[in-house]
């Protein structure tokens, strides 16, 4: 829906009239729609497999700007297709895709997922229900609330710890972290902190 409203809009804005592309804001509509779709699959079910796990694992700047590249070359595969859906559609054959309007297409797109991803990010992060109350101001009026509070404590730590060494005790760890957050999350389950060998959720 948001990929939709923004390309309308975009597309609205900074297309009408223009003869030189043929545009109309339910073309956008499309292409919004489009990218939103094959970026939210990517970052859905992609980031969840063992590609996903790598990248994950790469230092925070490096994974991420991997991850923006590879949305990169989708928003500019879906303009693309778009272009030529729109031109079976169409009854006259369009202009062609001028390549100043394919690098103003892929840098608002581009905006507008890296805006997404951030988001996702941070309500990966911090929880997504947190995250709301954080921007509703809801913990600036407390409110009783019933919580369970889990402790994940991983069983036999100090043993591997010194069988595998620091460096490979940390990686081990991390994956155990990577491996329980998503299902805490899935579960309606917010992480609250990571103490040690232990993960706190709520």
């Amino acid at each position: 829906m948001f990929g939709t409203v923004a390309g309308y809009f975009y597309t609205a804005a900074f297309y009408t009239g223009s003869e030189d592309v043929a545009v109309h804001p339910w073309r956008g509509a499309r292409a919004g729609a489009l990218i939103a779709a094959l970026a939210g699959g990517f970052e859905l079910f992609a980031m969840r497999s063992a590609l996903g796990i790598w990248l994950r694992r790469l230092p925070y700047m490096a994974g991420f700007s991997l991850r923006v590249l590879i949305q990169t070359s989708l928003v500019v595969g879906c303009l693309a297709l778009n272009y030529f859906i729109s031109n079976i559609m169409s009854a006259d054959p369009l202009p062609g895709y001028h390549l100043e309007d394919l690098a103003d297409d892929t840098a608002f797109s581009l905006v507008a997922m890296t805006f997404a991803m951030l988001s996702v990010e941070l309500a990966r992060h911090l929880g997504a229900r947190n995250m709301l109350r954080i921007f509703t101001g809801q913990y600036r009026r407390p409110i009783r609330e019933e919580r369970i509070f889990v402790i994940f404590d991983v069983a036999g730590s100090s043993e591997a710890a010194t069988r595998l060494g620091d460096e490979r005790f940390h990686q081990f760890l991390s994956s155990i972290f990577f491996d329980i957050d998503q299902p805490i999350v899935d579960f309606g389950g917010d992480i609250h902190s990571y103490v040690g060998d232990a993960v706190f959720a709520v």
